[in-house]
């Protein structure tokens, strides 16, 4: 419960966060007469690249859990029509029948 909450406040403020956070490069930058950098990169910038790099992270778990839930099917179930059954109750005819409606 304690995550989901913490989980929610950041989801809530972290746009907020960003937003102040570029307002105050771009005060930097105007102050300074250059722009404000970490390790070499704008804010504007580092912002996205996390971004992306999270969402590709997701995507990328996402993937790997439905390769791992269809990899979990075991390897004796057959699928008639929209039915799993065991392969070996599954006769030549209903694998006939089946291959007809397809």
């Amino acid at each position: 419960m304690k995550d989901q909450t913490l989980h929610n406040q950041i989801t809530k403020n972290l746009p907020k966060l960003e937003a102040e956070l570029i307002k105050l490069a771009d005060k930097f930058e105007k102050e300074h007469g250059r722009k404000m950098t970490i390790l070499g990169k704008q804010i504007p910038v580092m912002i996205e690249e996390e971004w992306r790099r999270f969402k590709a992270d997701k995507a990328e778990r996402k993937q790997l859990r439905i390769n791992q839930e269809s990899n979990s099917t075991p390897q004796n179930i057959s699928v008639i029509g929209n039915k799993k059954v065991p392969l070996m109750n599954v006769s030549l005819i209903q694998i006939f029948e089946f291959s007809k409606i397809v």
